[in-house]
């Protein structure tokens, strides 16, 4: 008698039951290079969120920058119109005249009130103010020799002066420009006038980005962040620092570098790391825009902590997919294996039944030749 024949092996190699395995395989590879390859593109997510982030603030320096320099240009016209008001002439060319003083002060008080300016003054050709807007104030410039200032140099010697400082007497930052009093071709002394600067780093401070304003030598000369006042971002020449001596422009004891590292992000944006009194660091995207008269930089700097965010955010959501993707395809596949498991073993039972109908149909052609 025969033997029976045995079921079909799976492990024969035409029998796809290997393929779901080797399907799983390759998911798994796929899954871990996919995560790799996410994790690989962070700094490129990082940075486009970085990007974003700046974008969204240009509009801001922008405005910031332009209020800064419209704010500038109204100014710069005034001092010469107020130089031709012949009451300014009379009190230089009749310095014993007192009664003209404290007409002069109040008509000075009155411009400045209604020019929305800080302070106008007169000063003699030696410099000393003869008469001033703020002659009611504790710090009230009159007597005070400003000979140093170059805007009062600038004016005597070009016509034109403009300079920003911390003032000596009020001790209020602003910008001061100069225009000569002249009267029949001849020099009487200088008008200037001041504006504060302190009510635009007032608005500044309502963003949350922080904007500073450095002049040609470095120094932070406005911001919204008071701790950075007269701090440098950058080297300041030797002759600078002499010039500032010279015309009092800065206390020369604040000017303290600001520990900063610049990287760059785009073609006009970069990345500032400022290092904190506690050790810790702040990051922000840097950018800049300049007001040619003055010589400044407008800067905004950005908290790159939001951007970030959003970028770990992204990475999430990609890393997310990728495993719920990996997922899905791992239950297809499972499924899949299912499948080919149940086709394999009805294919299995059919061979087996085929090979009893086959052994009983021998067995029975065997007992008839018999």
């Amino acid at each position: 008698m025969t033997t029976p024949a045995t079921p079909t092996d799976r492990t024969n190699p035409g029998f796809p039951a290997r393929r779901p395995r080797l399907a799983l395989r390759t998911l798994v590879a796929g899954l871990i290079l996919s995560l790799a390859l996410a994790f690989a593109a962070f700094p490129r997510i990082e940075a486009h969120y970085l990007e974003r982030a700046g974008e969204a603030d240009r509009a801001t320096l922008r405005l910031a920058t332009e209020v800064l320099r419209g704010a500038l240009e109204r100014t710069e016209a005034l001092p010469a119109l107020i130089a031709e008001r012949p009451i300014l002439a009379q009190l230089l060319r009749e310095p014993e005249n007192d009664g003209l003083v404290p007409y002069t002060n109040e008509v000075l008080r009155q411009s400045a009130l209604s020019l929305d300016v800080s302070d106008i003054y007169v000063m003699d050709r030696t410099g000393r103010t003869v008469a001033t807007s703020n002659y009611r104030a504790d710090h009230s410039f009159l007597g005070s020799i400003f000979d140093y200032r170059p805007y009062f140099a600038d004016a005597v010697s070009e016509g034109f002066g403009r300079f920003h400082a911390l003032g000596v007497r009020s001790g209020q930052r602003g910008y001061f420009f100069g225009a000569p009093i002249i009267s029949e071709t001849q020099l009487l002394g200088v008008v200037a006038v001041k504006i504060t600067l302190d009510r635009f780093e007032e608005t500044w401070a309502n963003s949350d980005s922080t904007i500073i304003v450095t002049d040609t030598s470095n120094v932070i000369f406005l911001s919204d962040r008071t701790d950075w006042h007269f701090r440098t971002l950058g080297p300041v020449p030797e002759a600078a620092i002499e010039e500032m001596a010279a015309t009092r422009q800065y206390p020369l004891h604040a000017l303290d570098p600001l520990p900063a590292r610049r990287e760059p992000l785009t073609q006009d944006m970069d990345i500032l790391t400022v290092e904190t009194s506690g050790g810790q660091a702040e990051e922000y995207v840097f950018q800049t825009a300049l007001i040619a008269a003055p010589g400044w930089r407008v800067s905004i700097l950005t908290p790159t902590a939001p951007a970030i965010a959003q970028a770990w955010t992204a990475l999430g959501v990609v890393l997310l997919l990728i495993v719920v993707g990996g997922l899905l395809a791992a239950v297809a596949l499972q499924r899949r294996a299912q499948l080919m498991e149940r086709i394999a073993r009805q294919h299995d039972q059919q061979a087996e039944l085929e090979a009893r109908v086959r052994d009983r149909t021998r067995d029975l052609d065997t007992a008839n030749a018999r």
